[in-house]
């Protein structure tokens, strides 16, 4: 009898299933795995989204902030617009806090707070209550190593430990208890100035590296911006205690010039009698001068004479610069037009005038044109002709000759009523000017000295005050010289002067 309740299925079915459940368990495995790449695919999507939607975030307020210190003269004022910027966008609180000049203490020069009682503790803390910079707060590690300190969770730390605040102040500034902070030293040279300070409590994001990053960036462009804003600030007292010197300088000047020009006018004058009274007793054949002064020489004293006058000119004419030099300081020295002037006529009566003191050199003057005339202010023009005829003598040997060329030149401006121009070119056959020595030749109290001139006496005035008078008459002064070969000194004239300095 057949038992069909004992019948085996065939091996051949089991093996089928065992294959199909192996398949289906890779199959699954796969399907998980791709189910994590998917997932890890999306964690990494939304970290880089988050981490660009952070660089963007932390760009424009970077560039917010960047507006508070770009061209600031008033650092104050743009530091607490700052902090209040990083208290809304980037901390619960923010300060700037800055060195004394003695380096020894901190003043909190701006802070900010999202809670205002917590504020006004922050503003008073360093005067009740100094920092230690010698301590182990972060705020003294900061400056002594010139190093940002970051604490991504400060836990039960008080910040304010090291302050040794009072219980209550330390309560109100330390809670809600600090999640982390930033302390970034300001550094624009290779001296820390301060620190800037950036806390988060509880609740919010821990500050990282890209916090810090951000927060190192913005403190170097602050540093900047306080070292510009004193350095202007220097710069600007600099300019006023310079002013205020030039004043009393020039006050000084005016007073001196005008209270030496009665004295030597007075002895000027009183020598030119005394000499006169001379020459009238020799014209007479008197013999002696005084009482039975049998050996008076007449010569010699007209000598002494002669230098006495001499010398108080040559004061005179210092003391006319000074007071001239005082007006330009001022904005005083201005030009009275009123006479038709004949150049040419002008130039040989100061050459006459010349030729009867200096014996020791000769003049030429040409001209190609015999009436050169125009609207001048004569005695300036005598003023500036005199100095450099006379400097040509000073600076050249005896025995050499002193040239002046008068030149007209016509307009060639197609603007009605332009004038003609006139150039005035004095030549010396001296020991000419350096290079150098020409670029600062017509600056104030400037003189050329060399071993040959050294004994030439003046202020350094003269050229510096021929080329105003020469600027006022809207004409150019210039020089052109060689060594060893001579200088001349060039003047370019309009013959009548524009319609406003009329």
């Amino acid at each position: 009898m057949n038992d069909h309740n004992n019948i085996e299925p065939p091996k051949q079915d089991f093996r089928q299933l065992q294959i199909r459940l192996e398949a289906s368990e890779r199959e699954q495995a796969r399907w998980q795995a791709l189910a994590l790449e998917n997932q890890q695919n999306l964690e990494a999507e939304r970290k880089a989204r988050q981490e660009a939607e952070r660089t963007l975030q932390n760009t424009g307020f970077l560039a917010r902030a960047s507006a508070f210190v770009t061209g600031a003269f008033d650092y104050s004022t743009n530091l607490r617009e700052l902090v209040r910027l990083v208290v809304n966008e980037f901390a619960d609180w923010s300060s700037v806090d800055l060195l004394n000049d003695e380096r020894n203490k901190l003043r909190r020069e701006a802070v900010a707070s999202k809670n205002p009682a917590h504020e006004e503790l922050l503003r008073d803390t360093y005067n009740y209550y100094p920092l230690n910079l010698d301590g182990p707060h972060p705020i003294a590690q900061a400056i002594r190593e010139k190093k940002s300190h970051l604490v991504k969770n400060a836990g039960q730390i008080a910040f304010s430990e090291e302050l040794n605040l009072p219980t209550l102040s330390r309560e109100a500034i330390n809670s809600p208890v600090k999640q982390s902070y930033l302390v970034v030293p300001l550094l624009p040279g290779s001296e820390v100035m301060g620190v800037f300070i950036f806390v988060r409590l509880h609740g919010q994001k821990p500050f990282d590296e890209a916090d810090l990053a951000l927060a190192e960036d913005l403190a170097s462009k602050v540093a900047l911006m306080i070292q510009n804003s004193r350095l202007y600030e220097r710069l600007e007292e600099a300019l006023e205690n310079q002013q205020e010197l030039n004043y009393y300088k020039d006050l000084y000047l005016s007073i001196l010039s005008h209270e030496l020009r009665n004295p030597l006018a007075s002895i000027r004058g009183y020598t030119e009698v005394v000499w006169r009274r001379l020459l009238t007793k020799q014209k007479n054949g008197l013999a002696t001068y005084g009482n039975n002064d049998t050996n008076f020489d007449f010569e010699k004293e007209f000598r002494s004479l002669s230098i006495m006058i001499s010398q108080s000119d040559r004061m005179n004419r210092m003391v006319n610069e000074l007071l001239d030099f005082s007006k330009i300081q001022k904005n005083n020295f201005e030009l009275n037009y009123l006479t038709t002037v004949d150049l040419l006529e002008l130039v040989r009566k100061i050459l006459d005038e010349q030729a009867m003191v200096v014996k020791t050199h000769y003049f030429d003057i040409t001209a190609d044109q015999t009436d050169i005339k125009g609207i001048f202010d004569q005695s300036r023009l005598e003023q500036v002709f005199n100095n450099l005829i006379t400097n040509a003598i000073k600076y050249s040997p005896n025995g050499t000759t002193v040239k002046i060329t008068l030149t007209l030149q016509p307009n060639e401006s197609v603007l009605e009523d332009a004038p003609d121009y006139v150039l005035i070119a004095i030549q010396d056959q001296g020991q000419g000017i350096a290079k150098e020595a020409l670029e600062k030749l017509f600056e104030k109290y400037y003189r050329v000295r060399t071993e040959k001139n050294r004994m030439v006496q003046g202020l350094g005035l003269g050229l510096y005050i021929c080329k105003e008078i020469v600027r006022q008459h809207h004409g150019e002064l210039w020089v052109e010289s060689e060594l060893d070969k001579g200088s001349t000194f060039y003047i370019s004239l309009p013959l009548k002067p524009p319609r406003s300095a009329t």
